[in-house]
């Protein structure tokens, strides 16, 4: 790299700095699971103001289509944008259905339909508010949840 160890050590030292300084206070389980379900029933009712509400103002949604179903490429970043995009998703598929389930081990949500699981989501929650959501649309990433391989 054309750096001393000493220099190197240095810079990673304040990269640690940089990235803790801005990293919000954690959500314990208890909040991480009624910020969960509070995000499930907006997204259930179309309340609009609530999700805005539980969402950081600068929120940012990951979608994972992997080239097998249509994801959004880039991430959306705003809460009006993010809420929005939840919204829309729930009107464009009918029948749909939210479940809370742990996802990777906290507390997340999987999206059904006529009982089969199409998506994962996610969501990063600190100092109270969605920070990041991450949803999972490619079937191949999938199984866990739908009991069997995609072809």
């Amino acid at each position: 790299m054309g750096r001393t160890p000493a220099a190197c050590r240095q810079l990673a030292s304040s990269a640690r700095r940089r990235i803790a300084d801005r990293r919000p206070g954690s959500s314990t389980a208890q909040e991480h699971r009624q910020i969960v379900t509070a995000f499930r029933h907006g997204c259930q009712t179309g309340d609009l103001d609530t999700l805005v509400a539980l969402l950081d103002p600068a929120v940012e949604s990951r979608s994972d289509g992997g080239g097998r179903v249509r994801a959004a490429l880039r991430p959306i970043v705003g809460r009006d944008k993010v809420a929005r995009l939840f919204l829309g998703l729930m009107r464009n598929e009918p029948g749909v259905e939210l479940v809370e389930e742990d996802v990777n081990g906290t507390p997340g949500v999987s999206v059904r339909i006529a009982g089969t699981t199409i998506a994962v989501v996610a969501l990063d929650i600190h100092d109270g508010l969605v920070t990041d959501v991450w949803m999972v649309v490619n079937p191949d990433k999938l199984h866990a949840w739908t009991g069997h391989e995609t072809p």
